[in-house]
């Protein structure tokens, strides 16, 4: 008997909202066309020669990009690719992009930040960079395609001793 009330008074309801009325409303109208997206300019690609604090000899990785995961409370992980890497250098945060990086030299991990000397290649407006002292997030990890081979590869920043980035050729 209750179960008939409620479904009485939830129909009831409806009916005085407008959710069952026989008109056209906003929700029930056609979509509008879908876009065709404008083409995106290609991406550079990247080698990464990597030495790794557990082997002796260094390795590559191709198609390289870093990657900056995001964990949730709920229990969750996410993160976004990206092409540059954002250094902390004491109240600045400097982005630097992967084509003018020539090396990352890994320092100490202290918590969730890890030292580094970012070596950057030089311009024309400046001819002699100054290498970038300062710290980035520990859990940064480059990704790629392990060498000659089709298998992807993720490494972890703070496990290398260095990493050097050239442009791979389109």
């Amino acid at each position: 008997m209750r179960e008939l009330r409620r479904w009485v008074w939830v129909t009831a309801f409806a009916l005085v909202l407008g959710c069952a009325s026989p008109e056209p409303g906003v929700a029930q109208d056609t979509p509008p066309p879908a876009r065709t997206p404008a083409r995106a300019a290609p991406q550079p690609r990247f080698v990464a020669t990597v030495k790794d604090r557990y082997l002796e000899e260094p390795w590559q990785l191709r198609n390289a990009v870093l990657f900056v995961p995001e964990v949730s409370l709920f229990g969750g992980s996410g993160g976004e690719e990206t092409r540059e890497l954002l250094v902390k250098v004491g109240a600045a945060q400097v982005a630097v992009p992967l084509g003018r990086i020539a090396r990352v030299e890994v320092g100490a991990q202290d918590e969730d930040l890890l030292a580094v000397t970012v070596l950057v290649r030089p311009t024309e407006g400046d001819p002699t960079p100054q290498p970038l002292k300062g710290t980035v997030r520990s859990s940064l990890q480059l990704r790629g395609v392990l060498g000659a081979s089709d298998l992807k590869t993720t490494v972890h920043l703070r496990e290398l001793a260095w990493v050097e980035l050239t442009q791979a050729a389109q």
